[in-house]
């Protein structure tokens, strides 16, 4: 008897191991999961709050250099200044002034004739004392609500698209712009089902929610922003792992040992799984035709990235981009999109009528390094370097005496400079001027707004003007009608385009496939054709 409750209790031991450790296993995982869904809404929220920080910053510049103005409110030397105002200044649809309580004139519409009567803000800003109204119609002449401030005489309008970037977000992150003391509400974009209401700091890494929150603060201005990504059940979004995981506790040791490491590995946060994969060199390059809108005639294409992560998913170049140039590795894929690049698109490039475009990042126009290596690759395969055209985002700041130099000497050694996704950033016209380029590349987000908004016209037509101004080529990015392409070739001839009217971003062999040099471009009509 003694030795058969022996044995009983040996085995209750063994149980009582194996649970723990399956307890310990499945805790493991949950938290791996939860530090990964900490580092992602960390990110997201950050990028929301450097544009809603930018904004508030903006208005205040924006009102500081409007009541300094010398002259009578809606003169027609005042009307010029709010026009000039307007245009060099990013995240603004347009300023105006106030008269008598009423908005009497504007950059965009000049003179109202029938100047509205503002209503009772919604709001004072605590910082600078400014008036603000949120999602108002009918004060200006938009059908989007737009969000307003005003401060003396002077009022501005801030532009409804200034989030649209992070609209479609997936299921579960949601992000609310508010003021310090959670007074109101300024914006709220994805999913933000209660979450104005929950009071949510930053969630402390430890503890088990499944509701992440970060909370960033400003320290200027009254702005802050609070994130929330909803992690999924982990036994309902990967019941396998999690079965695997705590059978892996129970069977103990070396199983466990090897399950953990294969689980952790799973679980990395975003910049570990990045490091691999690029070093691994998952890259595959895509091209878009460049056309002309005129005609339809093949002028050049656009290199593009993706890259395919270890479980051969599609990271967005939006994720893996930014995080590449944090860990240091964006040149490693510069250049190997430029050497992929010259040699897939080789023969193209040595007709005149065609040209590659190549995106690179501010770190590669100042390395030292990369110069001599795309010069280098361009020889070896007997391509003009006139015929590669080297694209530099707008939202990428550096030092300006000190890009302008570097991108002077691309431009002495032959290379095109664009500036790519323009609008979107901080550029003026005294901003380009001092810069080398010689085209720039209009945002999909203003191409696709024309035939839908007036102000998306307008802001078309001022590019158009700037890029007459400058004497530069314009590419205008996003083509997905033809109703675009009718306006566009409707402001000025001469305009090249590219999108999904033309045809998708496609691998070597298909470009080569698809399209022959110097041929007439139909419209896409889609999959199967």
């Amino acid at each position: 008897m003694k030795r058969l409750n022996h044995t009983w209790r040996q085995i209750a031991g063994v149980v009582a191991i194996a649970l723990l450790g399956g307890l310990v296993s499945a805790s493991a995982y949950y938290l791996l999961m939860q530090l990964a869904a900490d580092e992602r809404i960390r990110w997201e929220t950050d990028a929301v709050f450097s544009r809603a920080e930018g904004i508030a910053a903006s208005n205040i510049a924006v009102f500081e250099r409007l009541n300094q103005s010398q002259h009578p409110a809606c003169s027609d030397p005042d009307l010029h200044e709010l026009r000039q105002i307007a245009h060099d200044t990013m995240y603004l649809a347009d300023v105006g002034r106030i008269i008598n309580d009423k908005l009497a004139c504007t950059a965009l519409w000049g003179i109202l004739d029938s100047p509205p009567l503002l209503p009772q803000a919604d709001a004072v800003g605590r910082a600078h004392g400014s008036s603000l109204w949120w999602n108002k119609v009918g004060l200006v002449p938009l059908e989007e609500p737009v969000n307003l401030a005003a401060l003396g005489t002077s009022i501005v309008v801030i532009s409804p698209w200034i989030f649209q970037n992070y609209e479609n977000l997936e299921p579960g992150i949601g992000f609310v712009i508010e003021d310090r003391a959670r007074t109101r509400v300024q914006r709220e974009i994805g999913d933000t089902d209660g979450l104005a209401g929950e009071a949510a700091e930053t969630s402390a890494w430890y503890l088990p929610n499944r509701a992440r929150h970060v909370r960033l603060c400003s320290d200027g201005y009254d702005v802050c922003v609070v994130g929330r990504f909803r992690m999924p059940n982990p036994v309902l979004a990967d019941p396998l792992g999690f079965a695997a995981t705590g059978l892996a506790g129970v069977l103990g040791g070396g199983l466990l040992g090897l399950t953990l490491l294969f689980l952790l590995y799973k679980q990395l946060p975003m910049r570990q799984q990045l490091s691999k994969v690029i070093r691994e060199d998952r890259l595959v390059v895509v091209y878009q035709p460049i056309v002309s809108l005129d005609d339809g005639t093949l002028r050049g294409a656009e290199a593009l990235v993706r890259l395919v992560d270890v479980d051969g998913q599609w990271i967005s170049p939006q994720r893996f981009i930014a995080a590449a140039e944090n860990l240091g590795l964006i040149g490693l894929i510069s250049r190997s999109v430029a050497r992929r690049s010259l040699r897939d698109m080789r023969d193209y490039l040595r007709h005149d009528d065609f040209y590659l475009s190549i995106n690179l990042s501010v770190p590669d126009f100042l390395d030292p390094e990369f110069l001599p290596f795309i010069e280098a690759e361009a020889g070896a395969h007997g391509i003009d370097r006139h015929r590669i055209a080297l694209e530099l985002t707008e939202r990428q700041t550096a030092d300006h005496d000190v890009l302008a130099e570097a991108l002077a000497k691309y431009r002495s050694a032959g290379f095109q400079i664009l500036i790519d996704d323009f609008g979107t950033g901080y550029s003026s016209l005294a901003y380009l001027q001092e810069l080398p380029i010689t085209g720039i590349k209009i945002d999909k987000m203003f191409v696709q707004g024309l035939g839908e908004s007036t102000i998306g016209c307008e802001v078309v037509k001022q590019v158009l003007a700037l890029a007459s101004a400058l004497d530069v080529e314009l590419i205008c990015e996003g083509v997905e009608t033809e109703t675009q392409a009718v306006l566009l070739r409707s402001m000025q001839p001469g305009l090249s385009a590219q999108g999904w009217l033309y045809s998708k971003a496609v691998e070597a062999h298909v470009f080569r496939e698809r399209f022959a040099t110097a041929a007439t471009i139909r419209p896409d009509p889609g999959p199967g054709a």
